[in-house]
């Protein structure tokens, strides 16, 4: 069982802060700041250095530095790019495993991955199926049981707010059950870091893809494809994956 002051923490600012970059990187929003730029540095070159006339083209082209980069990141270039370095996760066929673990991502998530995780459980894949996510888990574990899973094969946690907490907490649970093989449920862009982090907490993984909803429209998948490619980047900086 996990200690409650895990599930009594608040949300994480930085998982916040993330979205909202990304949003701006990604929206008009990008404009306004590089308008923002400019008019500052145009006002501190006149006011105080009074030599804006000399220094325009640098403030004009720190000014833009926002809108290009902007413009790099979201082209379809580098979204195909990042699209091809997340789904280069290992593609190995299911086999017989100690557990199929459900990542949770959100209400327009969940009904795939709850599909994905009942056929592997009916297929006799893996004895037990646990969901993992703070506001998810919960809401899998009731879809499950709609669909006729039975209460003991289905456990889960409600205290984790980021993939390494997913895979840390459990980990808590899951290890002392003897669970060392796992059947990993998750939508393809996510699949990859996921993958990583669980491998770097002792288990074995096997990736299991879950569909992308039908109704994402396109600019809501590159923006998840997005996120998790530099989610993937932070998190190899910050050591969190094997």
């Amino acid at each position: 069982m996990l200690d409650p002051k895990l599930c009594s923490s608040p949300n994480l600012l930085w998982t916040s802060l993330i979205a909202e970059i990304i949003d701006i990187f990604t929206t008009h929003k990008i404009a306004l700041i590089s308008g923002v730029i400019f008019l500052g540095l145009a006002v501190v070159s006149y006011f105080w250095l009074r030599n804006f006339h000399k220094i325009f083209v640098f403030v004009l082209l720190i000014s833009l530095s926002p809108l290009i980069l902007s413009w790099v990141v979201t082209s379809a270039f580098f979204v195909d790019f990042a699209n091809t370095q997340l789904m280069r996760f290992p593609s190995v066929a299911i086999t017989p495993s100690d557990a199929i673990v459900i990542l949770g991502r959100g209400a327009g998530m969940r009904a795939s991955r709850v599909n994905v995780a009942a056929e592997l459980w009916r297929s006799q894949a893996a004895p037990k199926i646990f969901a993992s996510g703070r506001g998810d888990a919960n809401e899998i574990q009731d879809m499950l049981k709609k669909l006729s899973i039975p209460s003991v094969a289905i456990d889960g946690e409600a205290c984790s707010r980021t993939t390494n907490e997913n895979a840390e907490f459990t980990s808590l649970i899951l290890e002392p059950q003897g669970v060392k093989k796992i059947l990993l449920v998750t939508d393809p862009p996510h699949i990859l870091r996921s993958l990583l982090t669980f491998q770097r907490y002792g288990f074995k993984v096997i990736a299991a893809p879950s569909l992308l909803p039908p109704n994402i429209s396109d600019r809501e998948h590159k923006l998840l494809i997005l996120r998790e490619y530099f989610a993937l980047i932070t998190y190899k900086i910050l050591g969190r994956l094997v």
